[in-house]
């Protein structure tokens, strides 16, 4: 067996000892939870949520004039492009900073860099769906930059198909459906995988223990 099935198995069976081991469940951020946690955290200062899946956003920026260069042979034209990887994991956490509408549902804004990001301009955007999920729908763009791409896990390597993990606004389960979210198709469109919000949750129960002695008859 190698570590990490070492690892994993013994982290399984941290949480499975339950209040022993201490860890959290990761939950579906929905609608009712939402609005429980919001009575706790009015000003939603202290909630933080994570996506249900890696998702890797990439930025391109082309040069803004060519280079030339001249020989005896050729001339040679480029026009370099620098790609910028943004990798937000289930590890990395996000701030909500605003709540808005996308065609009358609800939208949460969330920043997963804190030191960075401070308006929403950089931040992204979930819309509620009609599965009581909040699913990606909205890039943040980047200033002399073409228009972010984004995918599911991880970017294929160049001699597979680099579109399979290539998230493209669409319908998850109805055309009926409010709104298009971010998501990849599966088994010829049957099954749609969004990028939703979860948070850690952690359950405790306590059990008390009492004596009442009688004082005999």
């Amino acid at each position: 067996m190698s570590t990490r099935s070492l690892a994993v198995g013994l982290l399984f069976l941290a949480c499975a000892l339950g209040p022993i081991g201490g860890c959290a469940r990761h939950v579906y951020l929905t609608p009712a939870e939402f609005l429980r946690l919001q009575g706790q955290d009015p000003e939603l200062d202290e909630l933080r949520v994570h996506v249900n899946r890696k998702v890797l956003v990439t930025y391109a920026k082309r040069a803004q004039a060519d280079a030339i260069s001249v020989t005896k042979d050729r001339v040679m034209i480029s026009n370099d492009t620098k790609i910028t990887d943004v990798p937000i994991t289930r590890q990395v956490t996000g701030r909500i900073l605003s709540i808005g509408s996308l065609s009358s549902m609800p939208l949460i804004w969330v920043n997963f860099d804190a030191d960075k990001c401070h308006d929403l301009s950089c931040a992204y955007g979930f819309v509620l769906t009609e599965q009581d999920r909040y699913s990606l729908v909205i890039l943040p763009k980047r200033e002399l930059h073409e228009d972010p791409i984004a995918y599911r896990r991880y970017r294929p390597r160049r001699n597979k198909v680099e579109h399979r993990n290539r998230l493209h606004l669409q319908k998850q389960r109805s055309l009926a459906e409010i709104n298009d979210v971010l998501a990849v198709s599966r088994r010829g469109g049957r099954r749609v995988l969004s990028i939703d919000l979860q948070f850690p949750k952690k359950t405790r129960k306590r059990i008390s223990h009492d004596t009442d002695r009688p004082s005999g008859g």
